[in-house]
């Protein structure tokens, strides 16, 4: 049995030995002793670069930690009161909460993390809910008013003027007058009066242009004319019989009408 384990144990070490000599070695060749030089500059950048880490970290720590000085400070104050609710308060805050309302921890507990203390403070004010009415604490459990969120799912595909309003319309700034039903005939003020213009011949129409009829060069300005520089060209002229008409030359005229838009 000793000579099959002393076997045994040579073949490992000759396998061992067979390993080592077939490995290759890694040559390093960016070593600081090889380049002194290189390896010095990397060496005071990543100096500076721990240094000024350093100085964030302290800073960061100093700023923390007057803070909750302050945190404190205000806490000490009688007309301090809470507000925003346990699971926004931070962990200070729930550790004055407990040492305020006398709150006793497990000791087993050495170090309490933010949740042990949010369910302790809550347990307390639901074995003691007078203390919730009070102004210090009120806040904690008084939270803004959400609005309601909408009765049925709205399509955004459905037009707005079509979709169920949570709140009345407000009212216009501008009111909206009824429209008049009365026919042009009816109302005189609305009416240009028509003119005859000089035909210079036949004319064709601009269907094109959206034109009813072409103009044709008239031979009265408007100043002559106290209907056509009272009234704009573009309300529509009311068809009336020849007699009716006023003429401003007697020449054969044609009658025209003013472009539709």
């Amino acid at each position: 049995m000793a000579a099959l384990e002393i076997e045994e144990l040579q073949q490992k070490l000759n396998l061992r030995n067979a390993q080592k000599v077939n490995k290759s070695r890694t040559l390093v060749t960016d070593a600081r002793c090889l380049m002194s030089g290189a390896g010095l500059e990397a060496w005071k950048a990543q100096e500076a670069e721990r240094v000024t880490q350093e100085i964030e970290k302290e800073a960061k720590r100093i700023a923390r930690e007057r803070k909750a000085e302050e945190q404190a400070a205000l806490r000490c104050d009688l007309a301090y009161t809470y507000s925003g609710g346990l699971s926004k308060q931070l962990l200070p805050d729930l550790q004055a909460l407990v040492q305020e309302l006398g709150i006793t921890l497990d000791s087993a507990i050495k170090r309490p993390t933010k949740d042990i203390l949010k369910k302790a403070v809550q347990k307390y004010f639901e074995d003691h809910p007078e203390h919730q009415e009070e102004e210090r604490y009120r806040g904690l459990f008084r939270q803004a008013q959400k609005r309601a969120a909408p009765p049925e799912w709205v399509d955004e595909n459905e037009p707005p003027m079509q979709r169920i309003r949570l709140e009345p319309q407000p009212p216009s700034a501008i009111p909206i007058l009824p429209v008049s039903q009365s026919p042009i005939s009816d109302l005189p003020n609305l009416v240009s009066p028509v003119c005859h213009v000089a035909s210079q011949g036949p004319v064709s129409p601009l269907q094109d242009l959206g034109f009813a009829n072409t103009l044709a060069s008239t031979s009265c300005n408007s100043l002559d004319c106290p209907g056509l520089a009272a009234r704009p060209p573009s309300i529509a002229l009311a068809a009336q019989p020849q007699d009716t008409l006023p003429h401003c030359h007697s020449t054969p005229t044609n009658l025209f009408y003013a472009p539709r838009y």
